[in-house]
């Protein structure tokens, strides 16, 4: 039997005074089922019932958040391949690249967490964002004063994502005329 593949993403409140997971959504592959919750512990509890592969986007900043869930709730991290049930696992390049993250978790389930940051960028950060406006919205999560700030700090997250499209445009094109130049 095939895993489940899932999507799946946290926005945050970032600053001295309070870090935390606000929000987190995570939809099957087909965009059938979409669960939400408004913090790290509902997150891990919903994310370990069954053995997945769960793609973040931009997992490197994210991934943050279930470090230190795991480490306080008795996880380890391992550089075993396959981690044994407690224990979690990390791919990270030399560079800093984020990769995957595995958890064996205390139940039994192994999770795969895999960047798609890699793999598809600005569809998946536009659609999220709208989704969580949405959602924001029609469950009058927030106030109503509070939407609008909510829809311009959603935006520039979104853009934060065009801005990196860019640069890794800009990137590619400065690496194959390097490869260019070396060539002739």
């Amino acid at each position: 039997m095939q895993k489940p593949v899932y999507s799946v993403d946290f926005e945050t409140v970032v600053d001295p005074n309070e870090t935390r997971v606000w929000l987190w959504g995570k939809c099957d592959i087909d965009c059938t089922t979409f669960v939400y919750g408004t913090d790290i512990d509902s997150f891990m509890e919903e994310i370990s019932t069954v053995d997945c592969k769960a793609y973040f986007h931009n997992i490197k900043f994210d991934v943050q958040f279930m470090f230190y869930w795991l480490f306080h709730n008795g996880y380890k991290h391992t550089s075993e391949r396959k981690p044994r049930e407690g224990y979690f696992t990390t791919l990270i390049s030399d560079m800093g690249l984020f990769y995957t993250c595995k958890v064996h978790f205390f139940n039994g389930t192994i999770v795969e967490f895999i960047d798609s940051y890699k793999l598809i960028t600005l569809p998946v950060e536009f659609n999220a964002s709208r989704r969580a406006l949405d959602i924001l919205e029609s469950r009058s999560i927030l106030l109503e004063n509070e939407v609008l700030g909510a829809k311009k700090v959603l935006s520039a997250a979104a853009m934060t994502y065009v801005a990196a499209a860019l640069m890794s445009i800009s990137q590619l094109l400065r690496l194959i005329l390097i490869n260019n130049r070396n060539n002739d």
